[in-house]
């Protein structure tokens, strides 16, 4: 979210800000074009053990394996994911969005990865304080990161330490995934790290 403050409102001329009443959101692209260039920093997966976490595939309906095999096929070609010879494997699922009809999410079983995975402590801003540091706002706007994690890298070597099953094939992540337990203080720090002179 951005914001400014009421200190500088005397500096802004809303009139001078040509279609600023038009901002819509832009349509759907492939992922792809999305997410290519991508601002990527590389990440580890540490772990408290050396022991392969491997599990057999969930059984999938006809659609789900579809539907699933579609997802693959599309973050093959983006290049987030890569065929793989991994000891390791957690199965996969669909998420429905609640919201959105029939739309899924790609979602990996990562719980017993994440048993043995060592915490990054990595804080999330407590939405009372951005509340509080918004108290004199008069102009706001919100960016939605579309899938935020996959902007992020995996380190080379970890990359077989994610990798999943299906019913036809064995895979592994490039990026950061969504289910796995350190993604969300990777993708915090990372945003940290570029917008800190930005942050009051």
């Amino acid at each position: 979210m951005n914001y400014y403050n009421a200190n500088n409102e005397d500096n802004i001329n809303v009139k001078n800000n040509k279609g600023l009443d038009q901002i819509s959101d832009s349509p759907e692209a492939d992922l792809k074009r999305l997410f290519n260039p991508a601002m990527v920093v590389e990440d580890t997966v540490p772990k408290q053990t050396n022991l392969p976490i491997s599990l057999r595939p969930y059984r999938n309906s006809q659609q789900e394996f579809k539907e699933i095999q579609t997802q693959i096929e599309e973050l093959l070609k983006a290049s987030f994911i890569r065929p793989s010879h991994s000891p390791y494997a957690a199965p996969v699922t669909l998420a429905y969005k609640k919201d959105e009809g029939k739309r899924s999410r790609l979602c990996i079983d990562y719980r017993k990865l994440n048993e043995i995975t060592r915490k990054d402590s990595t804080p999330v801003p407590l939405i009372d304080f951005v509340i509080d540091n918004l108290t004199h706002a008069k102009f706001f706007s919100t960016l939605d990161l579309t899938s935020g994690y996959w902007h992020i890298k995996i380190h080379e070597k970890d990359a077989e330490k994610l990798a999943f099953t299906t019913n036809f094939g064995l895979y592994e992540w490039l990026r950061h995934p969504f289910g796995w337990k350190n993604s969300p203080a990777v993708f915090q720090r990372t945003i940290r790290q570029i917008f800190y002179k930005n942050i009051s």
